[in-house]
This record gives C-alpha cells, structure tokens and sequence, in this order.
C-alpha cells in the first residue's frame, strides 16, 4: 500500500528573477549566515521574512528536522501571513546568501504580481502541508479524517484511482478508462487557492487508506464560483462519505471566499444525484445526457454538523488568508 504522505513540495526559484528585475529588491537587507547560525527561532514573533538568494538550510520543529530549503526559497511569510509566532527553526547548513525584509516590504512586494502569486500559492502549498487531519464519523460507523491533497500524494493517488471501478470511474470521468497523465496531472496540480482537494483517510487502516477525494476549481472568469466532484472508492460507497466530503468541499470554498459551485453529474448517476439534492441546487441540463447543480456555499457547509464544520473552518483558516493575498479579495 502506498503510504499518503504529509511532506510539502520544492518550490520553484524562477520568481527570483522576476525579483531581481525589478526595483523591489533593493529595499530589501542583503545577509549572510553562517553553517550552524539560526535563520529563524521557532516561538518568536514574526516581523520579518528571508529569500534565500544561495546556499541550503534545514527547518526543525523542536529538535525534529521537517525540511530543507534552498536557493529562491522564502521563509518567514508565514507568520507575515497568519500573524502568529514562528513555528520552527531555521538553520543554515552551507554559507546562506539572504535578503530580509519587514512586514512593509512585503506589503511593497505583493504590490507586483507576479510576486504576489509566487507568495500567496508558496504560503498556502506551506500551510496545506503542516495542517492536522480533522477526524470525523459518519452515522453509517466509518471512522475516517480528511486532509488537504498534496502534490507529494501522486502515487497514492494512482493507487486509489486503480481501486475504483470501471463503472465509478465512467460515472466519475464520463469514461470506464483510466484518467491520461496528462490528465492526472492536472489533478495533482494543487494550488490550494484555485484548486483545492481533501482526502478521505480510512483511521481503520495502518498505514490510514485513502477512500476517496473531493475537489474544486475556481472559475477564472468569476472568483466567486468553482466546480466541484468527488469520487469515493466502491467498497466505503454508502457509508456517508460522499456527504461528508461535499459538505467539506463547502467548507473550503467559503474559506476562499467561493459563494458558488457547480458540478456536473451523468444523468443516471442517482447516487451523487441524492448528495447533491441535499444542499437545495438549481438543476439545469447543458448537455445531452447531463445534469448540472447549481448550489450556494451555504448550503453545501450545512451538511455538517458544527463541531465538524469549526474543525475544518480553523484548519482552512490559514489557506484563506493566503489567497486574500493572491486574489487580492476583501476581507
């Protein structure tokens, strides 16, 4: 069984030189640090951020090493972001070549977009990564816990596609065969802002067994609607995990300030059909042979109970804030 992972994911330096050009970069404090010097200190107040220009360093939560960065990584958005303390140490491995900003020169360099987007997609891949998985039950006694789905979930994720039937996949894909790569890879491209997925995690398994997953993606031409699908494996269908998803599919999008979504059944699929009719959509047909619900956020988020919709909303809370950076959308 392929173990779903909870590692984050490289993040590209080509944004430095988008840095470099401009004007941006010299309000910013070159620095140095030396092997073993501290970066970061885990617990103190957030005031200032590092792009590191060369060198790699290692992150620790405690005594415990999580990660590494290197050359065009940023570290210490995050508590610009949330406005909370440090969460970890950053240390320098090698000579680090830096550049330290403050909470204003942020501000300045979110006023460039390409920039902002690098920062507000880095900020939430980041804070997906380190959220805790929210364990929930379902009335059926499927004891299970969804998390966001990360890039470094790719091989799981094939795993899990594998273990759907040709039919769930037909009634999910609009075909019995396999999703392309090209497809899959698309899948897998999660940004957390415009593109988010939660996982369903089976506590009964060791390592836990993914069952099923729910996504959306954000309309480009409205900000305010994405479309939305969800596949469960079939021997957890019926088990309530369909409902569970949906409703916290709902919970995400409100989160990033979506106040719409869509989805797009096949007009025999009765199953996804009944999930769909308990959050009150407006049904139209685009197409021959399919079904399209139209369903406020509201009413999706209602589908579950308060304790699991404050679980959920606290370990969103965070990607919300990131994308009102990249999307520039009111609080």
């Amino acid at each position: 069984m392929v173990k779903w992972s909870m590692d984050g994911h490289d993040e590209p330096n080509g944004w430095l030189n988008v840095l470099r050009e401009t004007s941006l970069a010299a309000g910013l404090i070159p620095t140095t640090f030396e092997p073993g010097e501290r970066i970061l200190v885990e617990g103190d107040i957030g005031d200032f951020f590092v792009v590191i220009v060369e060198g790699d360093a290692d992150v620790f939560q405690g005594d415990a090493q999580i990660a590494s960065v290197h050359t065009g990584s940023v570290v210490g958005e995050l508590s610009l972001v949330t406005r909370t303390t440090r969460t970890s140490t950053v240390i320098a491995r090698t000579t680090v070549k830096a550049l330290r900003g403050s909470g204003d020169d942020f501000s300045e360099l979110l006023e460039n977009e390409s920039i902002r987007e690098h920062f507000s997609h880095l900020a939430a891949s980041r804070l997906a990564a380190n959220l805790e998985a929210v364990a929930f039950a379902t009335e059926a006694g499927f004891a299970g816990e969804l998390r966001p789905l990360l890039p470094s979930d790719r091989p799981a994720y094939l795993e899990l596609l594998t273990r759907l039937s040709p039919e769930s996949r037909r009634l999910r894909f609009f075909t019995a065969s396999l999703p392309s790569e090209k497809l899959i890879n698309y899948l897998i491209s999660i940004d957390f802002i415009d593109h988010f997925a939660w996982v369903v995690l089976d506590r009964a398994t060791t390592p836990h067994e993914g069952c099923g997953i729910a996504r959306l993606i954000r309309n480009g031409d409205d900000l305010s609607q994405a479309e939305v699908a969800f596949a469960v494996i079939d021997e957890r269908q019926g088990t309530g995990i369909g409902t569970i998803m949906f409703g916290a599919i709902g919970v995400a999008a409100r989160a990033l300030k979506i106040t719409t979504v869509t989805a797009q059944i096949l007009d025999e699929n009765a199953s996804m059909r009944h999930v769909f009719e308990k959050a009150k959509p407006v049904w139209t047909r685009p197409d021959r042979g399919i079904l399209e619900a139209r369903m406020t956020v509201d009413n999706v988020c209602a589908l579950l109970n308060s304790e699991l919709t404050a679980g959920l909303s606290a370990s969103v809370r965070g990607i919300g804030l990131a994308a009102e950076i990249g999307l520039r959308i009111p609080g």
